[in-house]
């Protein structure tokens, strides 16, 4: 059960309407869309990002919803999400990198 693990538990503490999702898809095909929803720009640069911890939460709780359930792992690698990568770093001590047409969405 997702409630097991601290990724979730740190995810759901910060951000609980995406916890509720993160529950609700968990063990579904969906929940692959909702990982890649949150964890690349799909709003043409219009959100802020996450916090380096809550990202790299999503990526670990990703990474085991593919090992609890390998049926549902995808079939294809991230780099086929956004050929047109570039980024744009943020001013010295703004802590954020901010993605610019692509579906990057690393945030520090």
């Amino acid at each position: 059960m997702i409630e097991n693990y601290d990724d979730f538990k740190l995810i759901n503490e910060s951000f609980p309407s995406i916890g509720k999702k993160l529950k609700f898809f968990w063990g579904h095909p969906e929940f692959n869309a909702l990982m890649d929803d949150l964890q690349h720009n799909t709003r043409e640069g219009t959100r802020k990002g996450f916090p380096a911890n809550i990202m790299f939460a999503l990526h670990n709780l990703d990474a085991e919803h593919g090992h609890a359930f390998p049926k549902l792992v995808r079939k294809r690698d991230m780099w086929d999400l956004g050929s047109t990568a570039t980024s744009a770093v943020g001013k010295p001590g703004q802590g954020r990198i901010k993605s610019v047409g692509t579906s990057w969405n690393i945030f520090c």
